[in-house]
């Protein structure tokens, strides 16, 4: 009979399994601010990140870091990666499902 630590016809394990911890990915150390910006131009900055994938407190970073010459946090990069992935893959499954023209 197995014990906790031997998986049904394997060795016993060394360690326990470590999992994957949930929820956001650390970013590094970070100081918050708060910005208030008038409702016509926030309606730009929104659309902005939103086109990005990425929220707007990481749009902001970008344009803040960029007006200074300074390097856009690693993070940020990896969000607008991911966003830009899935915006792939969801293209590529609306292509897919679209029936193709049929030729005489």
């Amino acid at each position: 009979m197995a014990d906790e630590t031997t998986p049904a016809g394997g060795p016993e394990l060394d360690a326990p399994v470590e999992r994957r911890r949930r929820g956001t990915r650390p970013r590094g150390n970070r100081t918050a601010i708060t910005v208030r910006v008038p409702d016509e131009q926030y309606a730009q900055y929104s659309r902005e990140a939103e086109d990005l994938g990425i929220p707007i407190g990481s749009w902001a970073a970008i344009v803040l870091a960029e007006s200074r010459g300074l390097e856009v946090p690693e993070y940020i990069k990896t969000e607008i990666s991911k966003a830009a992935a899935r915006r792939d893959a969801a293209h590529r499954a609306h292509a897919e499902e679209l029936p193709l023209p049929r030729s005489a």
